[in-house]
């Protein structure tokens, strides 16, 4: 769920009864009491009401910022000079007018929501990607290239193809595995889309040498040539009659 802490009189309330996507830490309309706690929970959003803040309500958003380093702040208005909205605003902060509802609250917050409920692995007896690494690489780099550009009679281009899907699974397992991540939830996706696509990778693999088996392609060939592109069929030729 995504942590968050109030600082308001009614929103907390709302955000308490939400337990299907946001943790309550604090809430409060006691700024010392929010300050001390937010200090030590490290909320990933903070939730303001702006005529709580004080006489400079931007010098303490930034100050409960750099004690909370959250990932979003919200700020609420009921009645604000315009130039302390504008001043209020930021890359990581959302200013709204109240009342606040929660349907408003879940749509500022969605991107926070959605990778929290991503990030979250299935049950083991539902899973579709294996918790296990993905398995070896079994072809290499100079068979697949030589696979991309074997030739058969027949119009059967599925060495090709299926070649070709494996480079490009085998690319993005290499770059998932070395994506930068920001947090251990970017950590997370990145690690269960290397082994999304590793285990796709070896899949696809598996059926590659069940096509090479059928073709009759020797992958120990240095220029391998589909049975078919030698007879126009999928098996070696036959033993002419005497």
């Amino acid at each position: 769920m995504v942590t968050i802490s109030v600082l308001h009189e009614s929103i907390a309330a709302y955000v308490k009864d939400e337990k299907k996507h946001f943790e309550l830490l604090v809430g409060t309309t006691d700024l010392v009491r929010f300050e001390k706690s937010i200090e030590m929970d490290s909320p990933q959003v903070l939730l303001l009401d702006v005529s709580l803040l004080g006489d400079d309500p931007v010098a303490k958003v930034r100050e409960l910022e750099r004690k909370a380093m959250p990932e979003t702040t919200v700020l609420i208005y009921s009645f604000a000079k315009r130039d302390v909205i504008n001043a209020l605003r930021g890359e990581k902060r959302q200013v709204m007018r109240g009342p606040l509802k929660m349907q408003d609250l879940r749509t500022a917050l969605i991107n926070l929501i959605v990778r929290d409920m991503t990030s979250k692995p299935l049950p083991a007896k539902h899973a579709v990607v294996p918790e296990t690494p993905p398995p070896p690489v079994f072809f290499t780099t100079e068979q697949l290239t030589r696979l991309q550009e074997i030739k058969s009679v027949v119009d059967c281009e599925c060495p090709n193809h299926v070649s070709d899907i494996i480079i490009s699974l085998k690319a993005f397992e290499d770059y998932s595995k070395q994506c930068e991540s920001k947090n251990d939830a970017d950590v997370k996706m990145h690690e269960f889309l290397w082994r999304a696509s590793g285990h796709s990778r070896a899949l696809m693999e598996h059926a590659l040498k069940e096509l090479c088996r059928f073709e009759g392609i020797d992958l120990n060939d240095p220029n391998p040539v589909a049975p078919s592109a030698r007879n126009g069929l999928g098996a070696p030729p036959a033993t002419p009659a005497r």
